[in-house]
This record gives C-alpha cells, structure tokens and sequence, in this order.
C-alpha cells in the first residue's frame, strides 16, 4: 500500500510539472515577424526617399515620416504617470532614425573609447555616456560624413540647429512618434493588460528587469514595430535632447523643447525598468552629466525633401 501511495504521489507530482511546463510553452511570448508598415513604404515612394540608409560606420537608420499623432497616454493606461498628458502633436519634417541604440562598437569606432559598464559581448548598446557624450558623438559622426554639424557651443552652452542634414539627439515628440509607429497602444505591440496578453506584448518587445538576466543585451533581438525600430522599448533609456519639463499644449510645440531647464529627458526604459517603465508613452528626467549602465541613446538625421 505504501509503494502504490508514493507512486500515487509522484504521478501526480510529475502531472503538475507537466501542466506547469505546458502552461508555460503556450504562455511565452513569440517575437512576431516584422511587419512593414504599408503607409510608410507609400510615403517613401511619394517622397522619393530611400526607407533606409546605411553610414560608413554599418549604422542602418529607418525613414520616419510625417505626421500627426497622439502624444502622451489616455487617463486608463496601465502604468501611466501624471506628466503624460495626452494631446495631438504634428511633426512636420521627416527624419532617418537610428534602428537600433549606438552600439558599443559604433561609439568606440567614433570616440575612441568604450565607458560602457557591461562590455564583455559584442553588439551591445554603449551605457554609461553622458549626455555632452552622446552630443559630442553625433557632431563627430556628422564631420566623418562630410555632414553640417548640428551641435554648437555658445557661451557654454549647446545649441541645437535642426535644419542642418548632420546627426543629432532626437527630440522627445520625434521620440515618441517614432516608437509608436502609428500605434495608440502601451507598447507599439499591443496593450498591457489583460495579464497574460500585456505580459506578452512587453516581452515580445522589450528588454526589462523580468527577462534581462541584470543586465543589457544585444541590439536587435527583440520584435521591432512597424517602422523597423528596435529596442524602443527596454534594454537602455535613450537620451532626447529635450530639457524636460510639462508638455505644452500647442499640437505644434517648439520643435527643440523647453528653452531651459535642470534635466535632460530620457526615454524607452532600460534593462532594469518595470515593464510600464517601458511604454511608449513613459518619460523619464536624468541630470545631462550623470552616466549610468542603463542609459544610452540613438541618432537620427533630419531629412530635406526632394524638390
């Protein structure tokens, strides 16, 4: 009797595991195949521009088009902060987007340094640059490519020229509308609720503190949203160049941000961050001249139409 009792007790010990580990297969987010947006492609032929370029440093870098979008979060999101206020904003110009945050390789290429904290793997985003890094990385980049540098110092301070065709920071509302994609959504994936389908949407996308193993991953790995972005949400905040501040209600604001401020805006989440942390439409603030292993950034160039 006591031997049918504990095989009795192993068959259902085995049983549980087995519905655990069945649960968990069906339960673990499958990265979707990309899936291009047919509006951007049009926009592209009807601009007469390329939807992507490649610099001589094998950065590949995503045409953003035009438009009008809903910046900020709706009042039930998940997650959402008070400084997220929803309204239209407009932009106006079309930009080449980074598809992916600099890596380590790209910046070292440019700088002739790594200050990155996790640097024992190739294809990792550079972490640990300071804002000024990250502006004087672009102004370099733009003089290797024979491009007008966006960047200067007046009086010790930066000023941005965004009709030059060099590399620079984005703005925040550029940030934001890029990482939607034309989506309303927590996460250009989907929503992150219900439980099981938010859990999966932001996994799907993002690296967070739940699946990144303490620390940051290769670029590239996660699902891009429609424009061929990836790691917009997750793996490394991203610096803008925008000081932050509250967002103004004009659906066209200043293109360059507040005027003045104390702290730069960051964006996307990192490695660390709570998967709402991630979402689209979070803001985060960092002192410009404070570094950290969950913070880096991408570049975009502005873009003249064709005649």
């Amino acid at each position: 009797m006591k031997t049918i009792n504990q095989s009795g007790g192993l068959y259902a010990v085995l049983l549980i595991l087995f519905l655990v580990t069945v649960y968990y297969i069906w339960t673990y987010p499958r990265i979707q195949p990309f899936d291009q947006d047919p509006a951007q492609v049009a926009y592209a032929e009807a601009a007469g521009l390329a939807l992507s370029v490649t610099n001589t440093i094998g950065m590949t870098l995503r045409l953003i088009p035009t438009g009008i979008y809903e910046r900020g979060s709706p009042k039930d999101e998940r997650g959402r902060r008070s400084d997220e206020y929803a309204h239209p904003m407009r932009i106006s110009t079309p930009f080449y987007m980074g598809s992916t945050p600099v890596t380590q390789e790209q910046f070292e290429e440019v700088m002739g340094y790594n200050p990155s904290f996790f640097n024992d793997r190739s294809g990792l985003p550079v972490e640990f640059v300071s804002w000024a890094e990250a502006i004087e990385f672009c102004n370099r980049l733009s003089r290797r490519a024979g491009l007008q540098e966006v960047y200067e110092q007046e009086n010790g301070e930066w000023v941005v020229h965004l009709d030059r065709n060099g590399y620079r920071l984005p703005t925040e509302g550029e940030w934001e509308f890029a990482c939607r994609a034309g989506t309303r959504t927590s996460f250009y994936t989907g929503r992150s609720s219900p439980a099981v389908l938010g859990r999966d949407n932001v996994w799907r996308a993002a690296w967070h503190r739940h699946n990144a193993r303490g620390r940051t991953q290769p670029v590239g790995l996660r699902e891009p949203n429609r424009w061929g972005l990836y790691d917009m949400h997750g793996n490394v905040w991203e610096w803008c160049w925008d000081w932050y501040g509250p967002y103004p209600r004009d659906i066209d604001p200043p293109p360059a941000g507040p005027a003045r401020g104390d702290k730069r805006v960051i964006r996307g989440g990192g490695w660390y961050s709570k998967t709402w942390e991630t979402r689209s439409a979070n803001r985060g603030q960092r002192d410009p001249a404070a570094p950290w292993n969950s913070l880096g950034f991408r570049v975009v160039r502005s873009v003249a139409l064709p005649d």
